[in-house]
């Protein structure tokens, strides 16, 4: 098993604040833990894990978000309801942005993902919910590496 570059932080839970300030604690720790096996496999699998990373990394790290993001965006948009719906907060389509900063490098990818992929077997809310959290979780480890790359990949923003 690969073992990760960066670790979450796992305090201990705490025995102040609210009920369901200890009780949110408890879930996120109990998702970090269940699910840091696979976030090392995808950190340690992407091309910026590279201590060296260098600009030609951060293209095919793109490349890589966007053949994944994109088909997961156009089907999370056929929905009205759970993360698309009306209380929901404004979607964001990422894998947009990400072909914007590509510009001219920008090479579309075969489409890999079908609609009968395993992962579009369900259209429960709460799945595509899921779904929606895992996006957000590449979002924040993308300000993760952008900390730690800014310098080496300007001026590109």
């Amino acid at each position: 098993m690969p073992e990760a570059r960066h670790q979450f932080p796992t305090p201990a839970p705490s025995l102040t604040g609210s009920r369901d300030e200890r009780y949110t604690s408890a879930v996120l720790m109990a998702l970090r833990a269940a699910t840091q096996n696979q976030h090392a496999i995808v950190d340690s699998s992407m091309p910026l894990s590279d201590p060296d990373a260098a600009w030609p990394d951060y293209v095919d790290h793109l490349h890589m978000l966007a053949a994944w993001l994109s088909p997961v965006e156009k089907w999370l948009l056929n929905f009205r309801d759970g993360p698309q719906g009306k209380g929901a907060p404004i979607f964001i389509c990422y894998s947009d942005i990400i072909i914007a900063d590509l510009g001219n490098a920008f090479k579309p990818a075969d489409e890999q993902w079908q609609n009968d992929s395993p992962l579009f077997v369900t259209d429960d809310a709460a799945y595509r919910w899921g779904v929606c959290y895992v996006i957000e979780g590449s979002q924040l480890g993308g300000e993760f590496l952008y900390k730690r790359l800014a310098t080496r990949l300007a001026p590109h923003p």
